[in-house]
């Protein structure tokens, strides 16, 4: 009875609290070097267990680091929604079909748990050019006149069932790739792939290969 009220007890859940592999085996074996070390009182397992300290350090500084240095992008793969995260470090613009997120999108929670995201900024859909290191993403959501809007080979995000003439925006863009998320019609997407295929395009889909993810 007491075991079953301390496991349900919201107060000693915890949440959104990612260690990576390597540090989560490197704690195993410590608490398990510690153990044999205060059972038997064997003084050999000391540097041992001191290495393992160190080891745990080390991957704990290479991950913040990892963390504070990335710039990423991901298209998520979600059935009639979009997602898309550009994330710099802490910091994650988030770009949603939907004008809020909830605790119940545990695949937006957990990484941004994981990726120890401290500040989300929600932007609107819509036409949108997202540099992420050294490649353009430009995210298109309807049809528009792209005669005057210039750049160069970008990598082209198809949300949102757009109607466009796929055709001639590769002929204006020159994209390097073209990548369909989720919200997409089914029967507009088999079209695209036509439509790359003929003209030597790269077409990712998400709902056939899952998330994108630029970093």
């Amino acid at each position: 009875m007491g075991i079953a009220w301390l496991g349900s007890a919201e107060g000693f859940v915890f949440y959104n609290i990612h260690i990576p592999v390597s540090t989560t085996m490197a704690l195993y074996i410590f608490l398990f070097l510690s153990f044999a070390f205060w059972k038997e009182r064997n003084f050999t397992l000391l540097p041992i267990l001191l290495t393992m300290v160190i080891f745990i350090q080390v991957t704990v500084l290479i991950q913040k680091k990892r963390i504070s240095s990335a710039n990423e992008l991901v298209v998520m793969q979600k059935f009639k929604e979009t997602t898309i995260i550009h994330r710099k470090g802490r910091f994650a613009e988030l770009i949603k079909s939907k004008d809020s997120m909830n605790s119940t999108e545990l695949y937006l929670t957990n990484y941004l748990a994981t990726n120890q995201v401290k500040r989300i900024q929600l932007q609107p859909m819509g036409l949108k050019l997202i540099p992420c290191g050294d490649v353009n993403y430009l995210l298109i959501t309807k049809d528009f006149d792209f005669t005057d809007l210039s750049v160069p080979s970008p990598h082209i995000i198809l949300s949102n069932s757009p109607k466009i003439n796929l055709d001639r925006m590769i002929g204006h863009f020159q994209p390097k790739m073209i990548i369909a998320d989720g919200s997409n019609m089914r029967y507009l997407i088999k079209i695209w792939e036509n439509t790359c295929k003929a003209r030597g395009v790269e077409l990712y889909i998400t709902g056939d290969s899952g998330a994108y993810v630029h970093s």
